[in-house]
């Protein structure tokens, strides 16, 4: 009887297992790295710096007089102030700041032949070329707006007037639209945003939700901001925005104190306010908008309590406070403040 022999396995059929392994292993070794990524050190999230505003520096400069109640208008290359108080009276005094391609400020010079009228509560703005002035008084409120080309400022000319006198008001602009933002005609505050271009008839833009005079504003990008004033039943916290594109207002929370007087300005793209006169008198008090927590902040007070003055930001970023009335009497002061990283 024969016994049939059993073929072994030959080189092709152990080269094949070895290729099937390998796959299956793949398989298993990818399937289980999807299930349990391998673990990867812990990286410490890096907390963003928070705002927050340095103390404040005396300038190594002050203006030309102590002054009060001037408009300010300011370019990439100077700022401006108009008129104003000087011993309780109007002036037609126009002093330039200037400043170094480093930054350092230059002494501030007074031009002449200064504003074609003694006036003081005007409101300013600057335009390619030409500084707008609107308004403002002496005795009484006028309703004259006057371009003065850049950089002499003379000859100044006569623009159409406002619809009414005006003055205590703000200005901003939005390309060439002016906006005049409430004020008195020795009446009631106003409550109007007038829309002035020149050679254009002027139009309403807007409403406050009270009328006020000496309110604190200023414009941040695309959105305009009105901080306090004077309203027919004393100082005001009023705190609201304007979106420019839109006309939308959006309703801040109350502004800390009521208070005229003050100024505000943009630091590092935050909201700051500063000085003014409450209904017991001048306060150096500070405060900054958190718009991610929707809620005012106090900050470095200032050197003395004041109001009156101007508060702009510098091609730095820094805020520079200009002037303005203490308890004492008009000042000279300028000093500046600057935002700082806080972790």
């Amino acid at each position: 009887m024969s016994t049939r022999r059993r073929r072994r396995p030959n080189g092709r059929f152990w080269a094949l297992l070895t290729v099937v392994v390998l796959i299956v292993a793949a398989i298993i070794t990818l399937t289980h790295h999807h299930r349990h990524p391998a673990a990867r050190p812990h990286q410490p999230v890096s907390k963003p710096p928070s705002f927050a505003l340095s103390h404040w520096t005396q300038a190594p400069i002050t203006l030309s007089q102590p002054i009060a109640g001037f408009a300010t208008a300011s370019t990439s290359h100077s700022i401006w102030l108009l008129g104003g108080l000087v011993n309780g009276q109007s002036t037609t005094l126009v002093q330039e700041l200037t400043w170094t391609p480093s930054g350092q400020l230059k002494p501030v010079q007074a031009i002449t032949p200064g504003l074609p009228v003694a006036l003081h509560d005007a409101a300013a703005v600057a335009l390619p070329g030409r500084l707008i002035l609107l308004g403002g008084g002496s005795y009484a409120s006028s309703s004259s707006v006057f371009r003065l080309p850049l950089p002499h400022l003379s000859p100044a000319t006569s623009l159409p007037p406002l619809p009414i006198p005006l003055s205590d008001s703000a200005a901003v602009t939005d390309h060439s639209k002016i906006l005049v933002i409430g004020g008195h005609n020795l009446g009631a505050p106003s409550n109007t945003i007038w829309s002035y271009t020149p050679g254009k008839p002027v139009t309403v833009w807007g409403h406050l939700p009270i009328g006020v005079r000496y309110p604190a504003v200023t414009r941040g990008g695309n959105t305009l901001y009105v901080i306090g004033g004077l309203s027919e039943s004393g100082t005001s916290n009023q705190a609201v925005a304007y979106n420019l594109s839109t006309g939308k207002m959006i309703k801040l929370p109350a502004y800390p104190v009521s208070v005229q007087h003050a100024q505000a300005t943009i630091i590092a793209n935050h909201l700051v306010v500063a000085g003014g006169e409450t209904d017991a008198g001048w306060i150096p008090a500070v405060f900054w908008y958190d718009a991610g927590k929707k809620a005012w902040k106090a900050g470095p007070s200032l050197p003395e309590p004041g109001g009156y003055g101007a508060f702009l930001t510098l091609p730095s970023g820094a805020g520079i406070w200009l002037g303005g009335q203490s308890p004492s009497g008009a000042m000279d002061a300028v000093w500046t403040i600057k935002a700082v990283s806080k972790r």
